[in-house]
């Protein structure tokens, strides 16, 4: 008999927001040692009634649920250390990781689900390029359609790759099992195990933390708003309000040059409501402070359409029973061209908000409202939604009966653009002393892997 294989999902969960992200630390080799210390992410102890046999860390790309095979633990035992006498350049782990008022209570929890391995047993697996897609649900977004759609794009995404398509369904979040009598078990075993282990392919991990380019001076890092949506998107907004030809040229470069015209209105922060909607609104919401029942609602709400005094088309929005207000939003940026109108959402650290199941299994989210708001102002013109995310927080499902052009956009596509449009912008002279330079470095700073991002964190960390 074998044992099971653990299926460990790294940077998984809201704690990659303020937290350094402690798995990165699973790739490294502490000082003077041979023996990897590999956590488990702290939301899912490993079970005890499992017996555990080879590991595998993944990493979440750009696509929805397919996952990167990033490092292949072969042997390990359960990690008795003392976490005080682990060190990463001359720093004990327990202070990198731990605040001083958490650390006993952390210190213990992380034990009851840490491995350790030599380095022998330990394969980096980034560069072969392996892929894993979990089983289909029986519903929801995670559809056999779906599921369809997401290989097409991780097909155009990451092209040459090999996916492994897993045939189990089994609840999946930070940890999975992968049981030694499954389907899955074979699949794993031939396809990543054998390939990743073969030393005559892929040699043992490397221990050097080494060095990143990324961590450069930018305005919004010593202002602690890096991270900040808004912060970045005014950078955006006051680039391209600056630079009318370069916001026209970012227009045709993110339409893939569909749109040519000229920019009629450009603003951040737009509400995305129609005056109709944002005036009957005002009617509900005052209707139901005043009314006493449903009933005197729905004849005020009568009269007024009688009366002409709002468009019986806008009135149709409404459900039925015509007592629920539209949804507000506010559109990140909002581009009108003499072609189109565009709706830009800015993501750093977030997800889509307003994300839900609908009534059709199908996963739908704040785009959908600026969807049909889209709908009711653009007439003929083309309509477009963008979502702008870094490269280390690009994994959004999006709702697929979006009716107008829709895109992904991560920061590197965006970051290349600008960096050859602003070519003759930078100056010699030093990073304060030019705001394009500054702009340039925040969108290279989120143009990274979600690895490199811990890393910076981590090596901040033990800075300071």
């Amino acid at each position: 008999m074998n044992n099971c294989v653990l299926l460990v999902k790294m940077f998984a969960g809201g704690f990659n927001v303020n937290n350094i992200g402690h798995e990165i630390i699973d790739y490294y080799l502490p000082d003077d040692s041979d023996e990897y210390h590999i956590f488990v992410p702290p939301y899912g102890n490993v079970s005890n009634q499992k017996d555990i046999g080879p590991i595998l860390l993944l990493e979440k790309t750009s696509v929805s649920y397919i996952l990167r095979v990033v490092a292949v633990i072969k042997n390990h035992s359960i990690d008795d250390s003392n976490f005080g006498l682990v060190k990463y350049d001359g720093k004990p782990l327990t202070q990198i990781l731990f605040s001083e008022e958490e650390k006993e209570d952390e210190v213990n929890e992380f034990q009851l689900s840490t491995f350790k391995c030599k380095k022998t047993d330990y394969y980096k697996t980034r560069d072969l390029d392996l892929f894993i897609i979990p089983a289909n649900k029986a519903d929801g977004p995670f559809s056999k359609d779906n599921r369809a759609t997401l290989i097409e794009q991780f097909k155009e995404k990451y092209k040459g790759a090999t996916l492994i398509e897993l045939k189990d369904k089994k609840p999946w979040h930070n940890i999975s099992y992968v049981e030694d009598d499954s389907s899955d078990y074979e699949i794993i075993n031939r396809k990543i195990l054998k390939k990743a282990t073969n030393n005559s392919i892929h040699d043992v991990a490397n221990g050097s933390t080494g060095s990143l380019e990324y961590d450069q001076d930018n305005l919004l890092k010593y202002i602690d708003k890096e991270y900040d949506e808004n912060a970045v998107t005014s950078f955006f907004y006051s680039l391209l309000k600056e630079k009318p030809d370069l916001a026209k040229k970012f227009v045709a470069f993110i339409t893939k040059n569909k749109d040519k015209g000229e920019i009629v209105k450009l603003k951040k922060q737009e509400l995305a409501l129609t005056k109709n909607q944002i005036l009957i609104n005002r009617y509900i919401n005052a209707s139901k402070r005043k009314c006493k029942s449903l009933e005197t609602h729905l004849k005020a709400i009568e009269k007024l359409k009688k009366e002409d005094r709002l468009s019986e088309a806008k009135l149709s929005k409404i459900n039925d029973q015509n007592t629920i207000p539209f949804e507000k939003g506010i559109i990140d940026l909002f581009v009108e061209t003499k072609e189109s109108f565009i709706v830009i959402e800015n993501k750093i650290k977030s997800d889509l908000n307003g994300k839900n199941v609908n009534s059709d299994g199908e996963e739908v989210s704040q785009l959908s409202k600026y969807d049909q708001y889209l709908s009711l102002i653009a007439g003929e013109k083309q309509r477009y939604l963008f979502v702008f995310a870094p490269d280390y927080n690009s994994d959004f499902l999006i709702d697929r009966n979006l009716s107008a052009n829709f895109r992904k956009i991560e920061y590197s596509e965006i970051y290349s653009f600008f960096k050859e449009e602003l070519s003759s912008e930078l100056s010699t002279g030093g990073v304060w002393n030019n705001k394009y330079l500054l702009f340039l470095n925040t969108l290279k700073k989120h143009s990274i892997s979600l690895e490199d991002e811990m890393l910076i964190r981590f090596k901040n960390a033990i800075k300071n």
